[in-house]
């Protein structure tokens, strides 16, 4: 994952910030508050089975793109024990403000970082699934 120049328009600091190096559909970077993991998608046996379990809840398919990112960021194994999310906002790490540019920066360096994964989702029934998914689905709605 290439590390790019962060800046935090609050508060002037800047950081290194990992994304991905070149925009592919499918491809996240999932982030906690100090911890991020990569996911793409299209490659993602958990993602198509949650999308299953998303379409049958709502009686179908839906186009629902933000629930369904909260969904699958519900069901994204910790690291660390922090959770992470895929459209969790990036903030500074000095004063937790949102007002961030990272656009148009040159790549610093070259980090590893996870893969995400969802072993304890992946490791339940199909029934347990199911019931899983409609229940972080209630909570979403509400």
């Amino acid at each position: 994952m290439t590390r790019y120049e962060a800046d935090c328009m609050a508060c002037g600091v800047t950081w290194p910030n990992p994304m991905p190096s070149t925009h592919r559909y499918g491809v996240f970077i999932a982030r906690g508050d100090t911890v991020a993991a990569f996911l793409d998608s299209n490659e993602s046996p958990a993602w198509s089975r949650i999308a299953e379990l998303h379409a049958r809840a709502r009686g179908g398919p839906t186009f629902e793109p933000e629930l369904f990112q909260a969904l699958v960021s519900s069901l994204i194994d910790p690291i660390d024990g922090e959770d992470l999310s895929i459209h969790h906002a990036l903030s500074c790490p000095e004063c937790g403000s949102s007002q961030v540019v990272c656009a148009g920066r040159h790549p610093i360096d070259e980090i590893d970082v996870p893969v995400v994964t969802f072993r304890t989702f992946m490791a339940l029934s199909t029934d347990e699934q199911f019931e899983a998914v409609c229940a972080i689905l209630e909570d979403l709605d509400e």
